[in-house]
C-alpha cells in the first residue's frame, strides 16, 4: 500500500485460483483430481467459496502485537503517556486475579516506551493500558478505524463491529489483552490503513485499487484521487511511533527484516487463536520504507502455518522482508543514501538477436532472457532485423522514456519520448515516429527531415530552418507561419 495516498498496489491469498478457469479446485494443490470428483456439489460449491473468498478484507482475526503502536499512539496522542515512562517486565501481569504471561515469560526487566515496542514486551503494554484507561483506548480504535468498514472499492468488505468490545462492555482484564492485540478482530486492510495513518503523520487515507477507469478505445473516462478521511494523531506522535518502530528492526524482534540501503521500520505480530491451547497461531509482520518519510507498506498475514512450531512471527517477517527486497527496487523506495531506483523486468525478448546493458556488457556479447530485470536510468541497448516496434522487447507495459532510455538503438543524447526513435536526437523529441537527425525541438506525429528549428504539426519532410505551422510541409521554409510564408498545401 502507498502510505500517502491509501493505493493499493497489490493484494493475494493463498490458497488461489485460476482466474481463466476459477472451478478447478485442483490448481490450488489441496485437492486431487480424483477427490475433486468424488466430492459431493454442497462440498464442492464450500470449498470454492473458500478459494474465492478475499481474505484481506472479507476475514477477521486477532491481530496480536502489530497492534501494539495503536496502543501506544493512543496513550502518546491522549496525554495519558508522555513518552518518558520507565515500566518493568517480570514476565507477567496479574489483572482481577488472572495472570496474564508475557511472551518473554522470564521477563524483559525495565523498559521504556521505544524498547517496550522494540522488543514486543506485553507486560510492558498491559502497564500503558492502566493509564490509558478503557475510555480512551476504545475511543481510539474507533478513530483508527475498526469496528467500522473501511470503504475499500471491493465487494465483500465485512464489518467486524461485533467482535470490538465497547467502553461498557470492556473490563480491566479485556483492556489489558486488548492492548497486545489480542481478543478483539480485526481485518487486513484495516490494519494496514491504520498503521499508514500513524507512520503518516496521522493522516489516514481510505485505502484503494482503482485509479482511473478507460475505454474501450483507451481513453480515460474517469480517475480517482487519494481520499483524505481524518487525522488520527498528530505529525509529532506519529514521529515517535516512526522511531519506535525502526527499533523494532534495527534492535528488537525483526532484525532479520532489513533490506540493504533502505531504511525499514516495522513490527512483528504472533496471535493465539481460540481455543488458548497453545497450538493454533496467526503470525504477522508489516514493514515499511523509508521511516522518516514513508512510502511504501508489506504486510503480510499467516494463518496457522504449516510447522510444527506455529508460535513463530519470523515465519511471516522472513516472507516480507523477501517481498520488500523485491518491491522496494522496483516501485523506486527512496534508499537511505537519498536516491531512488526502480527495477524493470523484461517480459518477453520478441525478436532480437542481442539486448544489453552498455554499463556491464558490450553490445553482442549477451541476450538477456525473460525475466532479466535492471534498474531505472539504465542505458539499454538491443538490434532488431528491421525498425518496428513491433519487434522491440516488452518490458511489462512501462513507459521507457524519460532519462536515460530502454529499448532503442539510437545514441539520443536528450530526452525522448514517444514510441519509435531510430536517429541520432539531441533536443528534445515528443511523438510518434522520428527517423531524422533534429538539433531542436520537433512536435508532431512524423518527421524525415533535418529541421534545425522549430515545427509543429503533422507531417514535415523538409528541411525547415525557421518555425512552420500548419498540415503538410514539402518545402524548405525558412520564417513565417501559416500559408502566407512559403509553400504551403493542405
Amino acid at each position: 500500500m502507498e502510505v500517502k495516498t491509501g493505493r493499493i498496489l497489490g493484494m493475494g491469498s493463498y490458497p488461489n485460483f485460476d482466474l481463466n478457469d476459477p472451478r478447478d479446485l485442483t490448481f490450488t494443490g489441496m485437492y486431487t483430481r480424483e477427490q475433486v470428483d468424488a466430492m459431493k456439489e454442497e462440498d464442492k460449491t464450500k470449498a470454492l467459496s473458500s478459494i474465492w473468498r478475499n481474505f484481506c478484507i472479507s476475514d477477521t482475526y486477532e491481530p496480536g502485537s502489530t497492534y501494539k503502536p495503536f496502543t501506544v499512539a493512543s496513550g502518546l496522542e491522549s496525554g495519558k503517556l508522555a513518552g518518558n515512562e520507565s515500566f518493568y517486565c517480570g514476565g507477567y501481569e496479574i489483572i482481577d486475579g488472572v495472570q496474564v504471561k508475557c511472551s518473554h515469560t522470564a521477563g524483559h526487566g525495565p523498559l521504556d516506551v521505544e524498547m517496550a515496542v522494540a522488543e514486543s514486551c506485553n507486560a510492558a503494554l498491559m502497564q500503558m493500558s492502566y493509564k490509558i484507561g478503557i475510555p480512551t483506548f476504545t475511543r481510539y480504535q474507533s478513530i483508527f478505524g475498526f469496528g467500522k468498514k473501511t470503504g475499500i472499492d471491493l465487494p465483500g468488505e465485512v464489518n467486524a463491529a461485533k467482535l470490538l468490545y465497547t467502553a461498557d462492555t470492556m473490563t480491566d482484564l479485556d483492556l489489558a489483552v486488548n492492548s497486545f492485540g489480542q481478543n478483539f478482530n480485526v481485518t487486513m486492510v484495516q490494519m494496514a490503513a491504520g498503521i499508514c495513518s500513524i507512520i503518516n503523520d496521522g493522516k489516514y487515507y481510505q485505502p484503494h485499487l482503482v485509479d482511473r477507469i478507460v475505454n474501450s478505445d483507451g481513453e480515460t473516462v474517469e480517475t480517482f484521487e487519494p481520499k483524505l478521511l481524518k487525522q488520527t494523531i498528530s505529525p509529532e506522535t506519529s514521529a515517535n511511533l516512526r522511531k519506535y518502530l525502526r527499533a523494532v528492526v534495527e534492535k528488537g524482534t525483526a532484525i532479520s527484516a532489513k533490506v540493504e540501503g533502505y531504511d525499514v521500520g516495522g513490527k512483528t505480530g504472533t496471535a493465539e487463536k481460540f481455543p488458548r491451547n497453545k497450538i493454533n497461531y496467526l503470525v504477522s509482520f508489516l514493514g515499511f520504507a523509508p521511516v522518516d518519510e514513508p512510502e511504501l507498506l508489506v504486510y503480510v498475514v499467516i494463518d496457522e502455518p504449516n510447522v510444527e512450531n506455529q508460535a513463530n512471527s519470523k515465519l511471516a517477517l522472513d516472507l516480507c522482508q523477501a517481498i520488500m527486497s523485491r518491491v522496494f527496487p522496483y516501485y523506486g523506495v527512496t534508499k537511505l543514501d537519498g536516491t531512488s531506483t526502480r527495477d524493470v523486468t523484461m517480459v518477453d525478448v520478441n525478436d532480437v538477436s542481442w539486448v544489453y546493458e552498455s554499463e556491464n556488457n558490450t553490445e553482442g556479447t549477451e541476450i538477456w532472457e525473460p525475466g532479466t530485470s535492471f534498474s531505472d536510468g539504465a542505458d539499454v541497448h538491443f538490434d532488431t532485423e528491421d525498425d518496428s516496434s513491433d519487434d522491440y522487447p516488452d518490458w511489462g507495459g512501462v513507459d521507457m522514456g524519460g532519462d536515460g532510455y530502454y529499448g532503442s538503438d539510437s545514441g539520443d543524447t536528450g530526452e525522448w519520448t514517444g514510441d519509435e526513435d531510430t536517429g541520432g536526437d539531441t533536443g528534445e523529441w515528443t511523438g510518434d515516429e522520428d527517423t531524422g537527425g533534429d538539433t531542436g525541438e520537433w512536435t508532431g506525429d512524423e518527421d524525415t527531415g533535418g529541421d534545425t528549428g522549430e515545427w509543429t504539426g503533422d507531417e514535415d519532410t523538409g528541411g525547415d530552418t525557421g518555425e512552420w505551422t500548419g498540415d503538410e510541409d514539402t518545402d524548405e521554409d525558412t520564417g513565417g507561419s501559416g500559408e502566407d510564408a512559403g509553400y504551403t498545401e493542405d
